[in-house]
């Protein structure tokens, strides 16, 4: 794991989960507002977020497979040695912070993609530093909010066009 990796564990350890969600976000006029958490369910469920996601992972993917074959190679060792720090970290300092008396399951597999593609991002940003496409939702949380969906006009507009949907 790279150092930098390390650090943005610890990092994410520290922020105060969703203690901001159905608040105004200070800056941003290219967010949509959802308006409870069931609207924000609704939002993981969305069709376009889970294109996007998957989308937002592709990029970094592409980039490497086709840019660097070494790190590429690794790949699948790196994903799998991030999966249970990942787990860990969900369990015992995310899922609990979520203030419901069960957390639906899309919404938890929302908060995973993003805090998996982060950490991706971050284990190869030696190799494509110019996509942090998970690592900028990372901002919302960190202020206790909620990225839960994606909204753009054409599959062309994605990334630089979408527009964050945040609780």
């Amino acid at each position: 794991m790279q150092p930098e990796t390390t650090q943005l564990f610890d990092r994410l350890s520290k922020f105060k989960w969703f203690a901001n969600v159905g608040t105004r976000y200070p800056e941003g006029a290219d967010l949509l507002r959802a308006n409870s958490w069931e609207d924000s369910l609704d939002w993981c469920q969305n069709p376009l977020t889970e294109w996007a996601n998957i989308q937002g992972g592709l990029l970094l993917y592409s980039k490497v497979s086709t840019t660097n074959d070494t790190r590429f190679l690794q790949w699948n060792q790196v994903a799998r040695s991030l999966i249970e720090p990942t787990q860990r970290l969900m369990e015992s300092v995310i899922l609990p912070a979520i203030p419901l008396p069960k957390t639906p399951q899309p919404i938890t597999n929302i908060i995973m993609s993003h805090i998996s593609g982060s950490l991706i991002e971050c284990e190869y940003r030696d190799c494509a530093p110019e996509i942090q496409l998970f690592n900028t939702l990372l901002k919302y949380y960190e202020k206790g909010h909620f990225p839960c969906g994606w909204v753009c006009n054409h599959e062309d507009d994605f990334p630089d066009k979408a527009i964050i949907v945040l609780w």
